[in-house]
């Protein structure tokens, strides 16, 4: 039996309604089990989130592969410096790419489709470029399955928005962004270092291409279609395409740029991190790559709780302090990490603890890429807005800055310290960012037809 209904003042009938609530769902919880006790559009939130985070991970294991396998490559292949950069190129123009063909599919197809597609697409495409042989025709496909991969960013911040309300937009790009460090940063280079170690990189990549196209069929069975704003209303092709356009917010602008600069450099940290690392932690520490490719692990770890609670902590502290600290932090473990790899006689635990702590700066990412550039949208497809911040992380963060590195202009260890220098120098401009306008921008997620 429910609390009697308080009547009178409107804080007591607050209070008793909260606690009605409380106590019906706990009584349909514990009849029925927890998952029957959310609401529905809770549950559908759950299933979008759940179902992205687990593709957006294997989407990123299976970009970072090649760029953990570098140090094998080099030593299997007997490939020159030139060559090998050419990997991080061809993967981020192939993500460049994808911005104009996201634009393009953007009221075309839904988010789940585009989702679906992108990511089904550069499974089959990667597990060509691990069986067949030839450099050029490998560099090809990765080209290809980077510009297939790259049209799933977008679409992922139009299902953020479109199931999440206001209060859970953080934590739930939270959420998608935790998968990729935990999958990209974390497990793949334990998991692709191993294999390589124990068979060949092709083998390496073949497996990380198969787990993107288990990943995608998981998801298009766990994901629900995004709500309808209306039912009723019927709309043509050229309607909806003309819908989708953004209408930015006051400020907007200035966001979406600031979000640009720090995805460039939070992108450039991640692979000069990635194809760095291994051969640095190698050679300063004289291991093997698959232990090399466990103590980098911890820049997984860190950046996947650092991707799970940095953004959900800007739910309640604003976006620009949480992007500026977790940036200095991050930097400054960096700029520790190049030291401590330069003395060389360090126990391995001490690099661990440092890049773990370096990941932190990848807790900013999902805000860089996905949160603040959608807030500045009033009206309009949210995914739109993020195009230019992941078009500039992936060319000149991911593409250009890391292949230049390979080059071997300068040591791999003196390329770690100038991206951890250049991250911790850049924390102050997290200051600039403008929050949303609570007014301007009052919309909630749409409740779905029973």
């Amino acid at each position: 039996m429910l609390p009697p209904r308080v009547t009178g003042n409107p804080t007591q009938v607050a209070a008793n309604k909260i606690v009605n609530n409380t106590v019906r769902r706990a009584r349909v919880a514990a009849r029925y089990g927890w998952w029957l006790s959310l609401e529905a559009p809770v549950r559908s939130e759950v299933r979008a989130v759940g179902g992205g985070a687990l593709v957006f991970g294997m989407v990123f294991l299976d970009r970072l592969a090649p760029l953990y396998l570098i140090v094998v490559i080099r030593e299997q292949e007997g490939l020159a410096a030139h060559q090998l950069a050419l990997v991080p190129l061809t993967i981020g123009l192939g993500w460049a790419v994808a911005m104009g063909v996201g634009r393009w599919l953007s009221g075309r197809l839904s988010d789940r489709s585009r989702i679906a597609l992108g990511a089904g697409g550069a499974g089959l495409v990667h597990v060509a470029s691990a069986l067949v042989g030839g450099w050029p025709a490998f560099l090809l496909l990765r080209f290809l399955g980077g510009v297939l991969a790259g049209t799933v960013a977008p679409p992922l911040t139009g299902l953020i928005f479109a199931w999440a309300p206001r209060r859970r937009r953080g934590l739930d790009a939270g959420i998608l962004f935790s998968a990729t460090r935990l999958l990209g940063s974390l497990v793949a280079p334990v998991v692709v270092l191993s294999v390589a170690v124990r068979a060949d990189w092709r083998s390496a990549l073949l497996t990380a291409a198969v787990l993107l196209l288990a990943a995608t069929a998981a998801f298009w069975l766990i994901t629900p279609p995004a709500p309808a704003a209306s039912e009723a209303i019927e709309t043509t092709a050229a309607q909806r395409r003309e819908q989708a356009r953004p209408v930015l917010a006051r400020h907007g602008r200035r966001n979406i740029t600031l979000a640009t600069v720090f995805g460039i450099l939070f992108a450039c940290w991640l692979n000069v991190v990635s194809q760095t690392g291994p051969s640095v932690v190698v050679a300063s520490l004289d291991v093997t790559p698959d232990t090399a490719g466990a103590i980098v692990g911890a820049f997984g770890i860190g950046g996947w709780l650092a991707a799970l609670f940095v953004p959900m902590a800007s739910d309640r502290v604003g976006r620009g302090l949480a992007v500026g600290t977790s940036t200095a932090v991050g930097g400054a473990a960096g700029l520790g990490l190049s030291l401590v790899l330069a003395v060389g006689s360090a126990p391995p635990w001490a690099p661990a603890v440092l890049f773990a702590f370096g990941g932190l700066t990848l807790g900013a990412l999902p805000l860089a890429l996905s949160v603040i550039p959608g807030e500045a949208v009033l009206r309009g497809d949210p995914g739109r807005a993020v195009i230019w911040p992941v078009f500039g992380a992936e060319v000149v963060g991911a593409a250009v800055l890391p292949a230049v590195a390979l080059l071997g202009f300068l040591p791999e260890r003196a390329t770690l310290t100038i991206a951890a220098g250049a991250l911790l120098a850049s924390a102050a401009l997290a200051k600039a960012l403008v929050p949303p306008d609570r007014d301007e921008q009052s919309a909630e997620v749409p409740v779905p037809p029973a």
